[in-house]
């Protein structure tokens, strides 16, 4: 092979390997784009065929597990009826919750004690 020949031989590598770096970056940029599993309202799905628990709930409202606590308490985000001490919610209630359609009457005129 003639050293023109290898010359060209290696400016195609090396565009051939360019190319392909890009159309890798191109795919990251993308990928990181897109949410990497579906959401809703830019928080990650979670199921809807079973109660929520005070975690999942302040993941999905963005508070901490104690105002959601603290709201519970205070009768503004009702929750099912509690199994031993453990607190859940119905994830519709919850999506109401956050959209602010719900207009749920509180249950008590008092807060519960702890």
């Amino acid at each position: 092979m003639s050293p023109e020949a290898a010359l060209q031989e290696l400016i195609r590598a090396v565009a051939r390997e360019a190319a392909q770096e890009g159309a890798r970056a191109q795919a990251h940029a993308q990928a990181a784009a897109a949410p990497a599993e579906p959401s809703v309202d830019g928080r990650s799905s979670l199921p809807d065929d079973r109660a929520w628990s005070v975690a999942e709930v302040a993941y999905y409202l963005n508070y901490s597990k104690s105002l959601v606590r603290k709201l519970e308490l205070e009768g503004r985000l009702p929750a099912l009826p509690r199994i031993s001490r453990r607190l859940t919610f119905d994830p519709l209630v919850v999506k109401a919750f956050r959209a602010g359609t719900l207009r749920a009457l509180p249950l008590r005129t008092t807060p519960r004690r702890r």
